[in-house]
């Protein structure tokens, strides 16, 4: 099932939700408090981007005309691990080392960032989507 902004934004919401009730649960600090009031505050703005960079993805590998079970390994999968990737570069080797555990939590078979080609996951002109 290919997912949109709204529902994306939705789980976002509930996760706020909670780990709003585990702040007042605990005790934390108001400034805690209102920077998960501040998160909240971009959620809608957040759809927006997911609904737009979403579709922007989907019509760049509707392109590749690929066979609908590689389509969604591509998008289920392969995506999902990519940006992963690449924000665990954006960390410590230490802090990042989670994201690149999800990130690479996927067949062996299967290509790692680096081994991908540049056109497949960037755009003609060589810029991120």
């Amino acid at each position: 099932m290919r997912r949109n902004g709204r529902l994306i934004a939705a789980d976002i919401q509930g996760q706020i939700d909670t780990i709003r009730s585990v702040a007042q649960y605990e005790g934390l600090s108001q400034t805690c408090r209102e920077r998960i009031d501040k998160a909240e505050r971009v959620v809608p703005k957040m759809q927006a981007t997911i609904e737009f960079v979403s579709g922007y993805v989907h019509k760049q590998v509707r392109q590749l005309d690929l066979s609908p079970p590689v389509s969604y390994v591509l998008h289920a999968h392969l995506i999902p691990s990519f940006y992963l990737d690449r924000v665990a570069q954006s960390r410590t080797v230490q802090a990042g080392e989670p994201l690149r555990e999800l990130a690479h939590n996927r067949p062996k078979s299967w290509p790692r960032c680096s081994s991908v080609p540049a056109p497949m996951w960037k755009g003609e002109t060589g810029t991120s989507p």
